[in-house]
């Protein structure tokens, strides 16, 4: 058994969509890793070992000896034995399914732990450091000073960020907005930034989800992944779940606008925060405030940007024989389309789903998307009949998308 990246699927619906085939989480061999990868590896894995010891000493937790070998390795760019701990530690971790979690693993101290071992699997496995560095530069270049970067996919969390701390952006704040429900992960994020940025305590988490409740049950929000049933709420999938999230990317975004700016990196969908969207980039910007609309000379450089984008990862040298690298991209424009299907902005978002699937033929969000935002809106069913069938091929065990084609049929 091998585990899934926090970020490797959306639910029943568009799993898979940020799916890589992961090779043995346990290694025999050394591997060979270039010397700017070594370096990266490196300098996370120390940083990370020491925000270990500070959040140990501060909530007076014992430090296991697989994550204390863990990260040495990774200190010391010993990739195999990484990767051979994490084996062993993450089968009694919260973050997976299928797992017994064990009360020494589910810590403070396991988000330092795995972001070290998704950081050196990367740049070990998934990134050159060459196309790493390009998309590092790409998508920070132009955030303005202090901004917080919702790094919602794994290519932000585990290539971006650590070559920001690293130099090339240090006044950035990394934030997974996956992870936000999860309460190690906020003790976490206390921890690490508490003193410069507000981050929900506990009862402030809380009061946000019992607004959501009060959304829902009053009407003001609907969502089919909360439900209402007499005194329960039932949270369906990971889609719900997604919802509590985005209540809380709210809350931190209002409490800190008045000296941050805020950009997403969409992994997972949140619809609840899509009339805040808006392209910049490789992103999306997220505003304080829902936008009326998309002006047109927005649209345009937009367009004007991902043509240029898409022209210049093809002609560099390894990306389009590189997976990892060709799948974030994708990601990253669907998202961007989404925003513009949901406003009816037919043309720009045919394009935008269309460059994404040319930028990743083999994963399905975008196709997925693209049918559902598309295709069967401007009732194109055959269309939609062939995408939904390449997509049943392709991934046979996703349910939705036998649903949606028997729906259409």
């Amino acid at each position: 058994m091998k585990p899934q990246r926090e970020s490797a699927s959306w639910g029943a619906a568009i799993a898979g969509v940020l799916a890589l085939a992961l090779s043995a989480c346990a290694h025999k061999a050394p591997m060979s890793l270039s010397g700017s990868a070594a370096t990266v590896i490196a300098q996370a894995a120390q940083t990370r070992a020491e925000r270990m010891d500070v959040i140990a000493a501060k909530r007076d937790l014992p430090i296991p000896r697989d994550f204390r070998r863990l990260m040495k390795a990774a200190v010391n760019t010993n990739w195999p034995v990484v990767s051979n701990a994490y084996a062993r530690i993450w089968p009694h971790s919260h973050q997976y399914e299928n797992t017994r979690p064990d009360p020494r693993i589910t810590t403070e101290l396991w988000n330092p732990v795995h972001e070290t071992y998704w950081i050196a699997y990367y740049f070990a496995e998934g990134w050159s450091p060459e196309l790493a560095q390009n998309y590092a530069s790409a998508l920070l270049e132009n955030l303005p000073s202090n901004s917080v970067f919702f790094a919602g996919t794994d290519a932000s969390r585990f290539v971006a960020a650590p070559l920001a701390e690293n130099g090339l952006r240090p006044d950035l704040f990394f934030i997974s907005p996956n992870a936000l429900a999860d309460s190690l992960y906020m003790d976490y994020m206390e921890d690490l930034y508490g003193a410069r940025l507000w981050i929900p305590n506990p009862d402030e988490r809380s009061a946000a989800f019992q607004r959501l409740i009060a959304e829902v049950k009053s009407g003001r929000y609907a969502t089919p992944y909360i439900q209402i049933e007499d005194s329960t709420f039932p949270i369906v999938g990971i889609e719900g779940i997604g919802e509590i999230n985005a209540v809380l990317i709210e809350d931190i975004l209002g409490n800190n606008q008045s000296k941050h700016s805020f950009f997403l990196d969409e992994g997972f969908p949140h619809p609840r925060l899509r009339p805040r969207l808006k392209p910049h980039g490789l992103l999306l910007e997220l505003c304080p405030e829902p936008i009326a609309s998309l002006s047109p000379e927005e649209v345009a450089a937009d367009m004007a940007y991902w043509e240029q984008t898409e022209k210049s990862l093809f002609a560099t040298p390894g990306f389009a024989e590189s997976q990892a690298p060709r799948l974030t991209y994708a990601v990253m424009r669907a998202a961007i389309a989404r925003v513009y299907a949901v406003r009816s902005m037919a043309e720009p978002a045919e394009k935008a789903f269309q460059q994404a699937m040319r930028l990743a033929p083999f994963v399905c969000n975008a196709h997925y998307d693209y049918v559902m935002l598309c295709l069967i809106p401007r009732g194109e069913t055959d269309k939609a009949v062939e995408i939904l069938n390449q997509l049943i091929e392709q991934y046979p065990n996703h349910q939705a998308f036998r649903d949606v084609l028997k729906g259409l049929r």
